[in-house]
């Protein structure tokens, strides 16, 4: 539910869903983290590097207006997939544990049953992530 990043007193829809088929799913579920070289990636760590970029494209939070031109590199994406015959793409959250799935085609899964929810409230949990700096007085 917090994928779509509802505000206090916001409904969200949940359903659950059965596949209508055996379906084929791009997994970019895989947390990888991308290794750093001086002078730039080898040829043989190319692909490892590009499928962590896109690992992390697609749980990438991103409000999707006219003018936001940061939605069109996973939109681009997702297309390809799907003309190269996969069914979805599966993907990790951004703002928790669980996973996400797209699936390109409406008619690939039924509706088995929905639930409306209410949020009532948020959680933040902050952590420092780097050394404070002080200023001082006179310089």
């Amino acid at each position: 539910m917090a994928e779509v990043q509802p505000w206090i007193g916001s409904r969200v829809s949940v359903a659950q869903l059965k596949t209508a088929r055996e379906l084929k799913l791009v997994n970019c579920t895989e947390d990888s983290k991308r290794r750093h070289f001086i002078g730039g990636t080898p040829p043989e760590y190319w692909d490892t590097a590009v499928w962590c970029d896109v690992d992390a494209a697609f749980p990438r939070p991103v409000v999707r207006t006219d003018e936001d031109p940061d939605y069109v590199p996973t939109q681009i994406i997702a297309e390809q997939f799907k003309v190269s015959g996969f069914d979805g793409v599966a993907y990790r959250s951004a703002l928790g544990t669980g996973h996400n799935i797209v699936l390109f085609d409406v008619d690939a899964a039924h509706l088995i049953n929905c639930s409306l929810y209410e949020l009532k409230g948020i959680n933040f949990d902050f952590q420092e992530c780097a050394n404070p700096y002080f200023i001082q007085e006179g310089k």
